[in-house]
């Protein structure tokens, strides 16, 4: 992953700004009793666990995720972007079910 790293550490820092976004949204408790903000955290720790197993190969503006039907997170993959364009800092998140995809 060395000469992939500066792409990987790119997409980390926008998965990052992301998950803190995520966080100020959705810090409230659920029905249970449970705080999103676990349930946030646990999401974002699966994905990052995902990206680390296949990291990106070039500059990333999006990601796609492969959702099954109980919303659970089956694959991701990249929308990658030129150079130039990775100055945004922004992380485009595409949600798919199964249902979506066929």
């Amino acid at each position: 992953m060395k000469g992939y790293q500066k792409y990987f550490d790119c997409l980390l820092e926008g998965v990052e700004r992301k998950r803190t976004v995520s966080i100020r949204e959705f810090h409230k408790t659920d029905l249970n009793g449970n705080t999103n903000l676990e349930n946030v955290n646990q999401w974002y720790l699966h994905l990052t666990q995902m990206l680390e197993q296949n990291p990106p190969k070039n500059f990333v503006r999006g990601l796609k995720i492969y959702e099954d039907e109980h919303g659970n997170m089956k694959s991701v993959e990249y929308d990658y972007c030129q150079a130039s364009e990775r100055d945004r800092g922004e992380i485009a998140f595409t949600f798919y079910t199964n249902d979506s995809v066929n």
